[in-house]
């Protein structure tokens, strides 16, 4: 397990890959939630950045809250084009 001591580490990225997706780049609006946090590009482009066609990237920073994180409870994506 890795810890993430908040205001201590180096801010932190998570890097996802998808399959089935024609192209991220379309998208206008992107929301990653991650438990209780919200990323969302419009308001903070820069934690929010799509990486390649298929490939979105999360800048967690140190903020993250503290506890245990299951991908398949915690994690949320939406996409949208305004």
């Amino acid at each position: 397990m890795n810890l993430i001591i908040k205001n201590r580490d180096n801010d932190v990225k998570l890097t996802f890959s998808f399959s089935g997706v024609e192209n991220l780049t379309s998208f206008t609006e992107i929301r990653f939630f991650l438990g209780d946090e919200e990323y969302y590009s419009v308001n903070n482009p820069s934690n929010v950045s799509v990486s390649s066609s298929t490939e979105l990237t999360i800048a967690l920073g140190t903020t993250i809250i503290i506890g245990e994180y299951l991908y398949s409870d915690c994690c949320r994506l939406f996409c949208s084009v305004s």
